[in-house]
């Protein structure tokens, strides 16, 4: 198994490897955070907030507005999604302290 990244940018040479995969991940998810913290994401609330769209609620549980809280942490849809990701973030700090 290579260690080269399996995601490459049109036009870039992809230097991850995976001994980097945080750097990759935070290269990656820079303008999607920078969008969700200014309100500029594809969640409906953000959408309907700018007339885009009529329904701010959530397509997954159609019970929420689907704003970044109920994204991250409340959907019950994406409950599964967020134990992974916890469980991930809890191990990546686990070890950058020892």
């Amino acid at each position: 198994m290579s260690n080269e990244c399996l995601i490459s940018l049109p036009g870039n040479t992809c230097t991850c490897t995976a001994d980097k995969p945080i750097a990759f991940f935070l290269y990656l998810s820079a303008p999607l955070h920078s969008h969700m913290r200014m309100g500029l994401s594809p969640l409906n609330a953000h959408r309907h907030s700018y007339n885009f769209i009529n329904n701010n609620v959530c397509l997954l549980c159609s019970t929420r507005i689907e704003n970044t809280f109920h994204y991250f942490l409340k959907c019950p849809t994406l409950a599964n999604q967020r134990v992974t990701l916890m469980n991930r973030v809890t191990n990546i700090l686990l070890m950058s302290n020892t």
